[in-house]
C-alpha cells in the first residue's frame, strides 16, 4: 500500500487491520529480553507505521487503521475495503 495519497486522491477506500496483544519485538535490537509493549490499531511502531504517515493524518483516515477483529466482522458482512491488509 505505497500509494496511500493516490488512493485517497481516487476515493478508493482502504483498511489496515492490527492483531491487538504485544509487539514481537523489543525496543533496543541487541537486548537479550525485554517487556513487550502494548500493540494496537492506536498505537504507532514498526509493525503499524501508519499512524506516522502525513498522508494518512492529513486526510483525516487514522480511522482506516482497525482492529483484526474489525477484519473478520467486515470480510463476514462482505464490506472489506477494495485495498485491505493485515499485520
Amino acid at each position: 500500500m505505497r500509494n496511500r495519497a493516490g488512493l485517497h486522491k481516487k476515493k478508493v477506500p482502504w483498511g489496515y487491520y492490527i492483531v491487538k496483544g504485544t509487539e514481537p519485538d523489543c525496543n533496543n535490537d541487541s537486548a537479550r529480553a525485554c517487556v513487550a509493549g502494548h500493540q494496537d490499531a492506536l498505537t504507532p511502531g514498526i509493525w503499524n507505521p501508519l499512524p506516522y504517515f502525513n498522508t494518512v493524518n492529513n486526510n483525516h483516515e487514522r480511522g482506516n487503521i482497525k482492529s483484526v477483529k474489525s477484519f473478520y466482522a467486515e470480510a463476514k458482512a462482505g464490506k472489506l475495503p477494495a485495498v485491505s491488509s493485515t499485520s
